[in-house]
Order: C-alpha cells, then sequence, then structure tokens
C-alpha cells in the first residue's frame, strides 16, 4: 500500500509478529535490573530523574503536547535528558504520543489499552505496529517537530548520543562516585537505572488505564489515581 509515496506491506492484524531483537533487549536488560536493584544507589537514581525530567518536562509536555515554550539551552538541556532516558528520540517519542491521544483506545493507538495491560504496558514494543497505526499515523502533521533544530540534531545523531548519555556516561559516574566495579556500574547505574524509569513510564499506557477513578467520562479508559 501506498503512504505519502512510500510502500508498505501489511500483515493480517490479527497476526502481527514478534519482534525478537526487543524481547531478547528487554529480558537481558531485565535479568539484570533485578540482580542489581537492591544494590542502586542514589546517584544513579538521581541521574534517572534528570532522565525523567527529560521525558515528562521535554517530550511529553513540550514536544508532544506543546504546553508552552521554551528557549533554546533550556530545549538542549531537556534533549540531553531525554537520551538519558534511553526511549527513542523525541521525534519518535512525541509523534507516537500524539497518534495515542487522537486515536485513543482504537487499533490505531500504538499502545491501544483495549489490547490488554501487558500490551499497553510494554507487549506494542515487542510486536509489530498494527496496520492502522501505520496508516493513521502518516496521516499527522509533526512538521513542528522538524523545524526545531534540536530535535533535528538529536534525531541526525541519537545513536551516538544514547551510547553516550544512556549507558556510558552513567556508569562512568557510577564507578567514579559510588567505589564499585566497572560492571556493577553498568548493571546498576546503565541498565538498571535505565529499566526502572522505563517501567516508571510505561505504567502511565497501562496501570493509569486500569487502576482509579473516571470521575469526568466513564466512557473512556484514562483514570484518576492519586498513586
Amino acid at each position: 500500500k501506498q503512504i505519502n509515496g512510500k510502500r508498505y506491506v501489511f500483515v493480517d492484524s490479527n497476526k502481527t509478529g514478534i519482534v525478537w531483537r526487543n524481547v531478547i533487549a528487554f529480558i537481558i536488560a531485565f535479568r539484570s535490573m533485578f540482580v542489581k536493584l537492591m544494590l542502586l544507589p542514589c546517584k544513579a537514581f538521581f541521574y534517572g530523574l534528570l532522565s525523567g525530567i527529560g521525558i515528562v518536562c521535554g517530550c511529553h509536555r513540550l514536544w508532544a503536547h506543546r504546553s508552552y515554550k521554551a528557549t533554546l539551552l533550556l530545549r538542549i538541556f531537556y534533549m540531553l535528558c531525554q537520551t538519558a532516558a534511553g526511549q527513542n528520540d523525541i521525534y519518535i517519542w512525541s509523534r507516537d504520543h500524539r497518534l495515542h491521544h487522537k486515536f485513543s483506545d482504537t487499533d490505531a493507538d500504538p499502545h491501544n489499552s483495549k489490547r490488554g495491560m501487558f500490551f499497553c504496558h510494554m507487549g506494542w514494543l515487542l510486536t509489530r505496529k498494527h496496520p492502522d497505526v501505520m496508516v493513521k499515523g502518516a496521516t499527522l502533521d509533526c512538521s513542528d517537530l522538524l523545524d526545531d533544530s534540536v530535535v533535528k540534531f538529536q534525531r541526525r545523531f541519537f545513536l551516538p548520543l544514547a551510547s553516550v548519555f544512556t549507558i556510558y556516561l552513567p556508569t562512568v559516574i557510577c564507578h567514579s562516585m559510588c567505589d564499585i566495579s566497572w560492571f556493577d556500574a553498568l548493571t546498576i547505574a546503565g541498565i538498571g537505572r535505565y529499566v526502572i524509569f522505563l517501567h516508571i513510564t510505561w505504567f502511565v499506557n497501562s496501570a493509569a488505564h486500569l487502576f482509579g477513578d473516571r470521575p469526568y467520562n466513564e466512557k473512556i479508559s484514562p483514570r484518576e489515581n492519586d498513586q
């Protein structure tokens, strides 16, 4: 099928294939995280909070929702923090989030909550995208993101940036400041921190659609939860 001049091959929407490289990567990361979870130093957790700022204040509120404007220096700070989170680049994260809000709880929603808690928590990253996600996603206007020089820079150099800010830098900081081995620093501050904050982000997609009250509209799945 042709979409915006590009050719896509769609499979049966009920037979979306498993993305095995993601499955294997998450299994390895989760195992490393659980082994070292109790050793997580406060410095690694602080680095994780910075990555959370990049996701919440940067990707979510600034770039995905355009809730406010930010100076160049603040956007660069958010970009570096978001890169440390390792949750794809700003463009992909914001595009998927806009798609989620526009087509919430439909097959065009990347993490459709009607497909179960595991799917909307992390299963959507372990399987091929539903055809509707591809088709509807191609209709979104995300030109404002590509007009941002910070977003374009990060998208162009995301892999080397992520290698440094997601894994290398927190590992070096943890090894230097916590007096632990390089391997422990990698599995705690690099992989462990990464996995923990992945789940914190994912719970917004899963638990926030399953647990809590719906005081404003009982026909939608998002819920209010004091926790």
